[in-house]
């Protein structure tokens, strides 16, 4: 019995992430595409934050900040969503 529960919270930690690692990967495979210009790099990401986890910056961001380079998951390039 305790394994099967340890494996059901292992799936309720990683299906909770999915929109958070999903949001990254889509801003990075737009930007790396060309597809958003770069003065629009940061507003996007914040558009993709409300669309898919409902949360706004919790100050307000301009142009010359840059949030999304400051995850891990992006700054190491460490893809989330693989395609195989």
């Amino acid at each position: 019995m305790y394994f099967n529960i340890f494996y059901l919270f292992k799936a309720l930690i990683t299906i909770s992430t999915l929109p958070f690692h999903l949001v990254n990967d889509l801003w990075r495979w737009k930007i790396f595409r060309g597809e958003v210009p770069q003065d629009e790099w940061n507003s996007m990401f914040w558009s993709l934050k409300k669309k898919y986890l409902g949360v706004e910056a919790p100050v307000e961001r301009t142009q010359e900040d840059l949030d999304p380079p400051t995850l891990f998951h992006i700054n190491g390039d460490y893809t989330m969503m693989r395609y195989y």
